[in-house]
C-alpha cells in the first residue's frame, strides 16, 4: 500500500520541494495543515498561563493562587490523556469543531465577566475558574487534534515539508502572543484584563467557520484514499460519505 501510494503520488506530483506544496491540490492540503496547526496559537491558549492574575484580585492568597495554577496544569494533563481515547471514537473534524466552539464560548464568558463591578470579587474568581475549564477543554480537543491533522492531511511525499511549514508558522505567531499578552494584561500598558478573551474569541470564531467549510475528515481513510479525495477535489463536507476505490486506474470516487 505504501509503494502504491507513493507511485500514485509520483504520477500526480512532479516535484517534492517547498514550492510544490503550494501547487495544484497540494496547496489545499498545505492550507489545511497550516491553519489547523495555527489554531493552537491563536485560539487564546496564551491566556492559560495567566489565571493567577485573576485569582489574586478575587481575594485568594498568593499561595492558593499558585495551588490553583498547579491544578490547572493537572487538568490539562487529564484532558490530554482523555484525548487519546476520544480520538478513537470521534472524527478529527468533529473534535476540532466541538473544541473550537467550546473555546469560543468560554472566552466570550471570560471577556463578558470583566465588565462586572471591579469591587465585586466574584467575577475574578469565576474568570480564573473558567480558565481552568478552558485548559482542560483545550488539551482535550484543539491541543492534541492538530498534531493528528498535520500528520494525516499532507501527501506522503510532501509530509515533512508541510509539517515544517505548519510548525514554523505556529512558532512565528507564538512570538506575537508573547509580545501581545503582557500588553493586554499589564496594568500600565493596555490593561484589557479579561476582556482579552473577546479578542481571542474572534479568532476562534474565524477558525470555527473555516473548519466547517474547509476541514475534511481523514479518520478511517488510508493515505491513498485521501490522495484520491483531494485529487478529485471532493468538498470537505463530503469526505466522510464519499466512497473511494484507490486501486482504480481512474482513481474513481463514488
Amino acid at each position: 500500500m505504501i509503494k502504491f501510494t507513493n507511485e500514485m503520488e509520483m504520477k500526480n506530483q512532479k516535484g517534492i520541494n517547498y514550492w510544490h506544496c503550494f501547487q495544484g491540490v497540494d496547496s489545499r492540503r498545505t492550507e489545511i495543515a497550516c491553519i489547523s496547526y495555527l489554531a493552537q496559537t491563536l485560539c487564546g491558549s496564551a491566556l492559560m498561563g495567566f489565571s493567577v492574575q485573576f485569582y489574586q484580585p478575587a481575594g485568594l492568597s498568593t499561595e492558593n493562587s499558585f495551588n490553583f495554577n498547579i491544578g490547572q496544569s493537572a487538568m490539562g494533563a487529564v484532558g490530554t490523556i482523555l484525548s487519546w481515547f476520544i480520538m478513537g471514537y470521534f472524527g478529527r473534524q468533529t473534535i476540532y469543531l466541538a473544541g473550537m466552539a467550546g473555546l469560543f464560548l468560554l472566552l466570550i464568558l471570560v471577556g463578558a465577566l470583566d465588565f462586572a463591578d471591579p469591587a465585586n470579587k466574584g467575577p475574578s474568581l469565576a474568570i480564573g475558574s473558567l480558565l481552568l475549564i478552558y485548559t482542560m477543554w483545550y488539551d482535550l480537543t484543539i491541543g492534541p487534534i492538530c498534531y493528528a491533522l498535520v500528520a494525516e492531511i499532507p501527501s506522503t511525499r510532501h509530509k515533512f515539508k508541510t509539517v515544517v511549514m505548519a510548525r514554523s508558522l505556529g512558532n512565528c505567531f507564538g512570538f506575537m502572543n508573547n509580545a501581545l499578552m503582557p500588553n493586554f494584561l499589564g496594568v500600565k500598558s493596555w490593561n484589557w484584563g479579561a476582556k482579552t478573551g473577546l479578542f481571542w474569541a474572534a479568532f476562534c470564531l474565524i477558525f470555527l467557520i473555516w473548519a466547517w467549510f474547509r476541514l475534511p475528515e481523514p479518520k478511517g481513510r488510508t493515505f491513498a484514499e485521501l490522495d484520491v479525495l483531494f485529487e478529485r477535489r471532493v468538498p470537505a463536507r463530503k469526505f466522510t460519505e464519499t466512497a473511494v476505490d484507490e486501486f482504480d486506474d481512474g482513481h474513481g470516487v463514488h
